[in-house]
């Protein structure tokens, strides 16, 4: 069964055990071709690097230092692929379980899944700076919803906690 909500984009179902919440995501070109230039700059340089490894002119010492740079260049690469799929991906996937809220940004057969430990999260709130709908996770700030209108992420926050945080107390929480 689907939920009554006065929020246009934003559906909200209820799957077996868990909450699906499905969130439009506006697509904004030039970052998606920043990034897809990045990523083949990226993907040229991982290349070479892996290229230059076999040249024999090359001591065990220079290999060392170019393993150790495309380690870097590696971890370089996971988080721009992350972000390539965050401004690619047409829409954020939202499961809340008991214990777990997975969101999900679905790209094609690819796409970006996080996984987060309900007992380690805060509440959500809508965070005016980043204009999107965030929540602590241990001692890290996560935010989604980025393109949704303030009013429906506003009201979204209020179904979410709701939802998730039932016994929590904005007012209390305030002050």
């Amino acid at each position: 069964p689907s939920y009554n909500s006065c929020m246009d984009t934003v559906q909200i179902e209820e799957v077996d055990d868990k909450v699906k919440i499905t969130l439009p995501v506006r697509r904004h070109g030039w970052l998606v071709g920043l990034f897809s230039i990045t990523l083949l700059i990226w993907l040229a340089g991982l290349i070479v690097i892996a290229l230059s490894m076999f040249d024999e002119g090359r001591t065990a010492v220079l290999n060392c230092i170019v393993l150790i740079w495309l380690a870097f260049w590696g971890l370089i690469g996971k988080a721009l692929w992350k972000q390539w799929q965050r401004y690619v991906s047409p829409r954020e996937i939202l499961y809340l379980t008991d214990d777990t809220l997975i969101l999900r940004r679905p790209v094609s057969i690819f796409g970006s899944t996080d996984a987060y430990d309900h007992n380690l999260m805060e509440p959500f709130i809508y965070d005016n700076a980043r204009r999107a709908i965030t929540f602590t996770y241990g001692s890290h700030l996560i935010p989604f919803a980025h393109t949704l209108p303030s009013n429906e992420a506003e009201q979204l926050v209020q179904k979410l906690n709701s939802l998730y945080f039932p016994d929590w107390d904005m007012e209390f929480d305030d002050e």
